[in-house]
């Protein structure tokens, strides 16, 4: 008779277990792609292809890359990061708003710089990648 009562229970406690657990994992694991290595091209800063680049807060992704245009009033800046972020593999974008790239499906905040999480539920950071300024021609390398 004992059995009659503990299967009912049973029935939700493991559904209940298993969603918990399943949660914890994705939390702490940070299941997103790893940062794209060998990372060297150049892109021509005329092209109509790269025209999101040509104004201040223009960013684009190209090559599994973010490359975000930042103008600091003197000079041309341009940053790039991974495309997808460190927790679920989301294409990321860049709010000028606030200088933070942001990830869709999560609402993780990066900061454009460093790549660091300013906001979880990512934990990694993002890979950051070196840039330089040539005429019109703008290098992305490691």
């Amino acid at each position: 008779m004992k059995n009659k009562h503990l299967a009912p229970t049973l029935k939700y406690l493991i559904p209940f277990i298993f969603t918990i657990v399943m949660v914890l994992n994705g939390c702490t694991k940070n299941a997103g792609t790893s940062a794209p290595t060998n990372v060297d091209f150049t892109l021509d800063l005329n092209s109509s292809s790269n025209s999101a680049l040509s104004k201040n807060g223009g960013s684009m992704g190209i090559n599994n890359i973010l490359i975000i245009r930042y103008d600091n009033g003197l000079t041309k800046r341009f940053y790039a990061t991974q495309l997808s972020c460190t927790y679920a593999q989301c294409n990321l974008s860049y709010l000028s708003s606030d200088y933070t790239i942001q990830c869709p499906c999560h609402g993780c905040l990066f900061d454009v710089v460093s790549g660091t999480c300013l906001q979880g539920p990512a934990i990694k950071p993002l890979g950051i990648y070196k840039t330089s300024v040539n005429g019109n021609s703008l290098r992305i390398y490691e």
